[in-house]
């Protein structure tokens, strides 16, 4: 049996997951993604015994097969991302952002270890809550795994085909940090940030270090680059890139899923984005409902009390009591 899928090869009736299959679609697009190639679900089933209370590895036929592709893939000592590639993940509806694990700078005798916890994540404690959240029906199942040759990024990010916070469908908005992009992802270092309108003109840039990662050309390159993906799907994308050199790489591609009705234009109406940016310093991990209740309480008191020193009138408080 075959246990790996390259991009060249037919996709149909295979389960390759959300990031595989966007990426295959673009195959032949003309745009630079890094050479890869999926470890499909069947490498489970073929490795992971019934009890799966026993050790998972990879059965012999499928990390013959892995080293194979490996060698194809890139030179001896050369690094890899191993990334989850779940059929539910990155659709139209649920992203699953954060909730199986992936792995960047992979050695090549760590990639048959990074594959199986890539596996492992689709049935963590995580995952399953995310689903019952969500009531989204059946069991988890095992993803299939992205493969890909590792891009030495001069500079890192995501772009949306949308603006989040407004929801307007012409502007874009990119985010970039020096290096790989995870330390963005994660939170670890704050990004440089562009808006750009769909007529390629820079409405705003917000610049955290002492000079910008990228300069003006860059940052349109990578406009240009989700405008065209979005095109393509037919629908905003939320993208990940990658500088290495003078080369801009498209490392993945997902719609958008925070989209409103407001911001397609399919009807009028406010949009309220949720976020913690400005208490998870105290509030760092999931918010209950008391959680919530109590700190709901507290931030508005203070601020209303900080409006009122600052001499805003009552009247002007109140109409913005929603806010």
């Amino acid at each position: 049996m075959n246990f790996i899928h390259w991009p060249h090869h037919s996709p149909a009736g295979l389960n390759l997951g959300g990031k595989a299959a966007a990426l295959a679609a673009l195959h032949g697009c003309g745009e630079n993604i890094p050479a890869w190639f999926v470890v499909l679900p069947a490498a489970f089933a073929d490795s992971v015994p019934a009890d799966t209370t026993q050790e998972w590895r990879l059965s012999d036929d499928v990390a013959r097969q892995l080293q194979s592709a490996m060698d194809q893939l890139g030179p001896a000592g050369g690094l890899f991302a191993v990334r989850s590639s779940a059929l539910e993940e990155d659709g139209r509806d649920h992203s699953f952002a954060g909730q199986f694990e992936s792995f960047l700078q992979v050695r090549r005798e760590e990639v048959a270890a990074r594959v199986v916890a890539v596996w492992k994540s689709a049935f963590s404690e995580r995952v399953r809550q995310y689903r019952e959240q969500r009531r989204l029906p059946g069991r988890p199942a095992a993803p299939a795994v992205l493969i890909q040759r590792m891009v030495h990024a001069d500079a890192a990010g995501v772009v949306f085909g949308v603006d989040p916070v407004t929801g307007r469908t012409d502007v874009t908005v990119v985010s970039a940090v020096r290096g790989l992009g995870d330390s963005l992802v994660s939170g670890e270092h704050n990004a440089d940030t562009w808006r750009v309108a769909a007529h390629r003109a820079l409405i705003s840039r917000e610049i955290a270090g002492k000079s910008p990662v990228l300069a003006d050309a860059q940052v349109l390159a990578v406009a240009d680059l989700v405008r065209r993906l979005g095109a393509f799907f037919g629908r905003p994308q939320d993208v990940e890139w990658a500088w290495e050199g003078s080369a801009l790489h498209l490392l993945q591609s997902r719609p958008v899923t925070t989209v409103t009705p407001a911001a397609t234009g399919t009807a009028p109406g406010s949009f309220n984005l949720w976020d913690n940016s400005n208490i998870i310093e105290s509030y760092s991990g999931v918010t209950t409902p008391l959680t919530f209740t109590f700190a709901r309480r507290a931030y508005e008191g203070v601020y209303r009390q900080f409006c009122r020193i600052l001499a805003v009138p009552r009247s002007k408080i109140r109409r913005h009591d929603a806010v």
